[in-house]
Parts: structure tokens; sequence; C-alpha cells
């Protein structure tokens, strides 16, 4: 009839009728012993000797973290500092170096507009005295040509230089214009007599409209000299051009 019928069921303990009317005696612990006067102060000493180290230990702590902290900013800020004076310079001297590069090319360029205009100058020069050349010869060859109608000594003096480059004895062939020709056979000299141009020597002479008048062509055994005036300004003309 005292047996405990223990069943568990959801964590409920299950007792049986009987059991409840049973008076439960409980026994309550004896009392812990008042602690001494003295122990409580050695507690509380320790306690404020744990307390003083333990903020002893965390200000340590602190101040550690302060002073790494400290380092850190220091090496980071001279980092930057370093870093940002090499990027500075480094800027500077790439600025530099593209400054450097356009200046030359900007030199180049003066250099080569320079040459451009010195070679067109140097062409519309040479064109200038090439033209002025032409006109003073054109101009010389109207002078002889009025020349000569007055005086056809002149025509004269040109043939008799061109019989020079020949041996006396050899027969020549005197080609003139018609007009010089008709001149030379019908002017005399200062003593009335008809001009002298190759005295003793075997000479024929021969019209030729071909040949300009003040010039001649004549022709030997084995050479012609050509005592043309338009060649010999030719000759003046490159000789003055490219000397």
């Amino acid at each position: 009839m005292g047996t405990v019928m223990a069943t568990e069921c959801c964590d409920l303990e299950v007792w049986a009728p009987e059991e409840l009317l049973l008076t439960r005696i409980v026994v309550a612990p004896e009392p812990e012993p008042e602690p001494e006067p003295g122990a409580v102060a050695v507690a509380a000493e320790d306690a404020e000797a744990r307390a003083a180290e333990e903020q002893a230990a965390a200000e340590a702590a602190r101040q550690m973290a302060e002073a790494l902290e400290a380092k850190y900013r220091e090496g980071y800020e001279a980092g930057h500092a370093a870093g940002y004076a090499a990027g500075h310079q480094a800027g500077r001297d790439e600025g530099a170096r593209a400054e450097a590069a356009r200046l030359e090319s900007a030199v180049r360029a003066v250099e080569e507009a320079a040459r451009a205009v010195r070679s067109a100058e140097a062409e519309r020069l040479a064109a200038i005295e090439d033209d002025l050349l032409v006109l003073a010869l054109a101009a010389a060859r109207q002078i002889v040509g009025k020349a000569v109608e007055l005086e056809p000594e002149i025509v004269a003096d040109v043939v008799r230089r061109a019989i020079a480059h020949f041996p006396g004895e050899q027969p020549l062939v005197i080609r003139v214009n018609p007009e010089d020709l008709s001149a030379l056979t019908t002017t005399t000299a200062a003593d009335g007599g008809p001009i002298a141009i190759a005295p003793g020597r075997d000479v024929r002479w021969m019209a030729d409209p071909q040949i300009a008048r003040g010039g001649c062509i004549v022709e030997g055994k084995d050479r012609i000299v050509d005592g043309r005036v338009d060649l010999a300004l030719e000759r003046a003309y490159w000789m003055l051009r490219d000397g």
C-alpha cells in the first residue's frame, strides 16, 4: 500500500493516492557558520588586489594598443608621404618628358617649315634668276641683230674667229645669213676696197637662211666650227646658270 508508482510521462512524477495523505517531513540543512571578521578582511583585500591587478593589466594592454596604433599611424603616414612624394616626382618627370617631346616635335615642325620655305624661296629665286637670264640673253640677241644691221664688220669678225680654227691651206665652206652675205659683199672697208675676211684662203660662201643674222658656220675637212649667235648665247646661258 505504501509502494510508490512512479511513471515518467512528459517529465512529471505520478504518485499513488495513498502517498498524498502521508505527512512529509522535510529536514532543513544546518546553517553555515558565520565567517570570522579577520577572514572577511583578508578576502576583501584579496579581491581588491585582484581588481587592482586586473586594472593594471587592462591599463598596460590599453597603453600597448595605443603605442601600436601610434606606430602604425606613423608608418602609414611616412609611407603615404614617401609614396606621394615619389608619385609627385614621377608625375613631374613624366610631365617634363611629355613637354620635352612636344617641344621637340614643335621644333622639328618649325625646322621642316623653315626648310620648306627656304626651298620654295630658293626655287622661286632660281626661277626669277633663270627668267632674268633668259630675258637678258634675248635682249643681247636683239642687240646683236640690230648691231649687225648697222655694222656688217661684226659678222666679218665672227667669221674670222671661226676660220682661225682651221689650217691655212684647208678649203672651207662659210655659211651665213643671206642678208649678212649681201652686206659683206656690198660693204667696203675704210680704204674703199672689199672687207678682208679670208685673204689668200680657199673659201666658198653660202647663204643659209637657217642661220640667224650675226652668226656663221664654217665647215672644213675634219671639223665644223659653229659660230652662230644663238649657240653662243645658249653656251653663255648655261655657263651663267650653272656658275
